[in-house]
């Protein structure tokens, strides 16, 4: 799910809108322990809420991208939606990191990520005949198995081998060696980044508005709060079974 909302949130907003609302699964799992009423840190709490400022900022963004690929110009209809779409996809990925991405560590890693991939291609193909009338033919604009012919062919194995070792790799890599606040650190640039080669690389879309520039700055902060936080929860930590009964709503407001 999370990477079809992706996909499909892509051809309906710009690559800085959905880069920041598809990758917020760090603030949604701070959003499930505060429902829960599980302790939660300070500075996790605190994420959340600047993550709650980013998203209103970009969805008020009113500036149009254009798109040379797609759809020619993203109108802000097309971007709320898109934008809404890539915020499903980060609600997908918390639930999974909440309930069961524990499972991979019970086989090899390559062994999970090769079940992953393949799913999620199966699910994306299913997306495409339903949503994007393709058909299973050997077309190279709407076939299913347009990618075997030679027009495709040697593009997708160049880009499979860029995503494989690229990313996959070196991601397990870097989490393994990497402080974990570093890491994710080097992780919040990316929207930052991909919106960047987007714009002046491939010349894709318009440069990002102030709007998108501030949700940036909170992006980064958002998730370098959220990181410490949840490492030094022992320390920095509220438990809401006695902190809701003496505080009243007003009182909670203001302290935050």
């Amino acid at each position: 799910i999370w990477a079809a909302t992706f996909n499909f949130s892509i051809n309906l907003a710009s690559i800085a809108h959905v880069y920041i609302l598809n990758t917020l699964d760090m603030c949604f799992l701070v959003f499930f322990k505060l429902i829960q009423r599980t302790k939660i840190s300070k500075l996790e709490l605190a994420g959340l809420v600047l993550a709650i400022i980013m998203i209103f900022l970009i969805f008020i963004d009113g500036n149009n991208f254009k798109s040379f690929i797609y759809i020619g110009e993203i109108t802000e209809t097309s971007v709320f939606i898109g934008g809404w779409i890539a915020l499903l996809g980060s609600f997908a990925a918390g639930v999974y990191v909440q309930t069961c991405c524990e499972i991979t560590e019970d086989y090899p890693y390559w062994m999970g990520i090769f079940i992953i991939s393949l799913l999620d291609s199966l699910f994306q193909l299913l997306i495409s005949l339903v949503f994007e009338g393709s058909t299973f033919s050997m077309d190279q604009r709407n076939g299913l198995f347009g990618v075997f012919t030679g027009h495709w062919f040697l593009y997708h194995i160049f880009i499979s081998l860029i995503v494989g070792i690229g990313s996959f790799c070196c991601l397990n890599v870097l989490s393994r060696t990497l402080v974990k606040f570093h890491y994710h650190f080097a992780l919040s640039l990316e929207p930052i980044i991909s919106s960047l080669m987007a714009t002046y690389l491939f010349g894709l879309q318009s440069i990002p508005g102030e709007l998108v520039w501030i949700a940036f700055g909170l992006y980064v902060l958002v998730m370098g709060l959220i990181s410490i936080g949840k490492s030094d929860s022992e320390t920095q930590e509220i438990d809401f079974d006695g902190y809701f009964e003496s505080v009243s709503s007003f009182d909670l407001l203001m302290t935050w």
